[in-house]
């Protein structure tokens, strides 16, 4: 039970990251790194300003993980791309799809 409820509390935490990370590029997009504030990214992702810090050390670091995270989803979207390209029929695709 205990690897069960570490489980779960894991999948919120990166839960919770990910909206943090997609709330911060909205915010710096809409008003520049800086003119954005971690209160502002705190609730645009629908968290508290301390699920930010417990997440990132400084605005920074937040910065650097945002651009990470950007990256991490364009090489993932290369290379699903690359899968798609390579087959035949819409039933590889989706076989494709669900394998990424």
């Amino acid at each position: 039970m205990k690897s069960m409820i570490r489980m779960i509390r894991n999948q919120q935490q990166r839960h919770n990251r990910l909206r943090l990370l997609a709330a911060a590029e909205r915010i710096f997009a809409a008003r520049g790194i800086a003119g954005a504030s971690l209160d502002d990214v705190a609730l645009e992702a629908g968290l508290t300003k301390g699920a930010v810090y417990s997440n990132f050390r400084n605005k920074s670091e937040l910065i650097l993980e945002v651009i990470r995270y950007r990256q991490t989803l364009s090489q993932e979207a290369r290379d699903f791309h690359a899968i798609l390209d390579r087959v035949a029929n819409d039933d590889e695709r989706l076989e494709a799809w669900c394998d990424m």
